[in-house]
């Protein structure tokens, strides 16, 4: 056998070990049921789940600690996005079928919400533990732009209410929502200073923002000179990767940027493993039901 297969399989077999059990009150149950939904249901579920972990970011929230995903399709499509067909019809039909089950696997350590932005629907995976961490690591942020008082129980609490928008709630700051987004206070920042001064609107309206340059830089143009050559695409999917990584705009060679690479291979890997074991929806379904 091929010293690579050997390696492979050797990888496979220990991490099988290491992978925390998952603590799900339907453990043993989801595949019963899911045998008891309508067979075009269960293809259109199963459909949806691959789309969102595979090519999406959706495993990275549900199986890691990467706080949101988010992804969306158009209802209805618009004439110009009609390359977009095949996809806006496996998500719109996935979220529809969804919503019709989701009562029977209860989903007490995550949400998955919805927000319609015109005609954009918005679906947003939130793991609720690693959301509430994430803020607490960076709360003096958090209260600077939202206030004092301000909790991240509450915003998880306002998140999950009808007709709520996340950006909304965080007053459309960039800086904190590519925090939530799982990017790195750092990247997230940078980014956030980036639209700040309008970088790519030339015809932008003056805004104080533009005033004076940031702390470390001489001028305007030194600063914005470093965010359009520093600030790049962290990761370049193949077209050949199984589960693409989360993609995002941020300093490649900053230590947090390398540890979120790391950490966000080393999800996609025990993804990987645990695939190998169940059907995609089984396993994504008992997931969704884990109560640890």
């Amino acid at each position: 056998m091929n010293i690579k297969k050997i390696f492979f399989f050797l990888f496979v077999f220990v991490i099988s070990f290491l992978l925390p059990s998952v603590n799900c009150p339907l453990a043993g149950k989801v595949g019963k049921i899911i045998k008891t939904i309508p067979k075009e249901d269960r293809e259109a579920l199963e459909l949806f789940f691959r789309e969102l972990i595979y090519k999406e970011h959706f495993g990275f929230t549900l199986f890691g600690n990467k706080p949101i995903s988010l992804t969306g399709y158009f209802d209805p499509l618009p004439t110009e996005n009609y390359l977009q067909t095949h996809r806006n019809t496996i998500l719109k039909n996935g979220w529809t079928t969804w919503k019709k089950y989701r009562s029977i696997f209860p989903t007490s350590n995550y949400l998955l919400i919805e927000e319609a932005e015109n005609e954009l629907i918005v679906i947003t995976i939130i793991n609720k533990d690693a959301l509430l961490k994430t803020i607490y690591e960076h709360l003096d942020l958090f209260q600077t732009v939202l206030g004092k008082t301000f909790t991240p129980e509450e915003l998880l609490q306002k998140v999950g209410e009808p007709d709520a928008s996340l950006f909304q709630l965080i007053h459309q700051h960039e800086g904190l929502y590519g925090i939530i987004l799982g990017y790195g206070k750092t990247n997230a920042y940078l980014y956030h200073r980036r639209d700040e001064l309008n970088i790519f609107n030339s015809q932008a309206a003056f805004s104080l923002p533009k005033s004076a340059p940031s702390i470390g830089f001489l001028s305007l143009d030194e600063e914005i000179n470093f965010l359009n050559t520093k600030m790049v695409g962290i990761e370049n999917n193949s077209k050949l990767s199984l589960i693409r990584l989360p993609q995002f705009v941020g300093l490649k060679d900053h230590p947090e940027t390398i540890q979120l690479r790391k950490k966000y291979r080393n999800i996609r890997a025990q993804m990987m493993v645990r695939f190998l074991k169940k059907n995609i929806l089984d396993i994504t379904l008992e997931q969704l039901s884990s109560s640890d």
